[in-house]
């Protein structure tokens, strides 16, 4: 092992070295440490206090994007002002033509399925406005769905317009020459026979026997039913769009059931068949399952006008 010397400016000798190599490393292994410490304690206190040009240019372009979202949320209140006017005119105007069933508000709210996309940063989503957006977005996302749904269910109703109009109950089930007068209106009445208040869900018209009854508007025979009770001998027709009618108390049936008709076509004879005081024909009107006032619905025509759309039926059937 090599001796190391140190000259003594003092006595101009030259001495053997005898300090101790580990301690002399472990001494600047400690001012090396220490030296290190020391910029990490100054790197922390500069950025703690100071932004680094990184960091500013991170928080400016942070507020561009909020700044961008507020804007983004007052145009998002005028969009959804607007599809808000285009819900309520579809419910009260466009789908009222065709007398459709109004879309519930929140059947308009709940639109379709599907997760919530996440947003581009998560950093992002601590902000509220960058959260209120998004919610948003979703929300007017699933009314536009609603609404073209709606759109594009009145447009299939729009093409079928002709053959709607064509079907609606719309003109009486006779001639006012066969009946005298109407006995009973629709709503609540007293019963004939327990003489308890009851409701009356159709018009009856007393009249002649053996008077011809005639389909109201377009549609197919649903059922045909033979008894001595309740409505007796009745035919219930299908029109289609919702609507139904029924023809009771019939001495005779004239269709089967599966029959095509046409408005004007005959569906029996008025008579006096079940639970009846007389002869008279009970006639209803029924729309999506419920029962509604069957003079909303029957225009007011002369007997020649409804003899003529018997004819018209009639010759429309022998050219088929």
């Amino acid at each position: 092992m090599k001796k190391h010397f140190v000259f003594d400016h003092d006595n101009l000798l030259f001495n053997e070295n005898t300090k101790d190599f580990k301690k002399v490393f472990f001494k600047y292994s400690l001012l090396f440490l220490g030296s290190i410490a020391t910029s990490v304690f100054y790197i922390t206190i500069f950025t703690t206090f100071f932004d680094t040009p990184k960091e500013k240019q991170f928080i400016k372009e942070r507020d561009e994007l909020l700044t961008k979202y507020k804007v983004m949320l007052r145009q998002q209140e005028i969009i959804s002002d607007y599809l808000h006017d285009i819900e309520s005119r579809d419910n009260n105007k466009y789908r009222s033509v065709f007398e459709m069933n109004i879309i519930p508000e929140d059947v308009r709210l709940a639109g379709v399925g599907g997760s919530r996309k996440k947003l581009p940063s998560e950093y992002l989503e601590d902000f509220e406005d960058v959260k209120e957006v998004s919610a948003k977005i979703d929300n007017i996302r699933r009314r536009l769905y609603i609404q073209s749904k709606s759109f594009d269910d009145i447009e299939k109703m729009a093409t079928q317009k002709d053959k709607m109009v064509a079907s609606i109950p719309a003109i009486p089930p006779l001639l006012q020459k066969d009946y005298r007068r109407i006995s009973d209106y629709f709503g609540y009445r007293k019963d004939p026979f327990t003489g308890g208040r009851r409701m009356h869900h159709g018009l009856d018209f007393s009249g002649i026997k053996g008077s011809p009854i005639y389909s109201t508007g377009n549609g197919y025979v649903e059922s045909v039913t033979y008894s001595r009770r309740g409505y007796g001998n009745n035919v219930v027709v299908n029109h289609g769009f919702g609507y139904k009618t029924r023809y009771a108390h019939l001495s005779e049936i004239s269709v089967k059931k599966g029959d095509a008709l046409l408005r004007g076509d005959v569906v029996g004879l008025l008579g006096n068949s079940g639970r009846s005081t007389g002869a008279h024909l009970h006639y209803e009107v029924v729309y999506h399952g419920k029962a509604k006032n069957p003079l909303n619905y029957m225009n007011s025509i002369l007997d020649s006008e409804l003899d003529q759309i018997v004819k018209n039926a009639e010759e429309i059937k022998k050219s088929t």
